[in-house]
């Protein structure tokens, strides 16, 4: 059940950030969610 929910929200968001911090200093990054098809990614 919690997979499916998962699943569902990647399959409606793209992008998704990760914020942490790094010597007091915000850091954002920004990965874009990719799906296989076979032997292809897509997004």
């Amino acid at each position: 059940m919690i997979m499916e929910k998962a699943f569902e929200f990647l399959s409606k968001h793209k992008d998704v950030a990760f914020a942490t911090v790094e010597q007091d200093k915000p850091k954002i990054r920004v990965f874009q969610i990719m799906k296989q098809k076979g032997h292809i990614l897509v997004c």
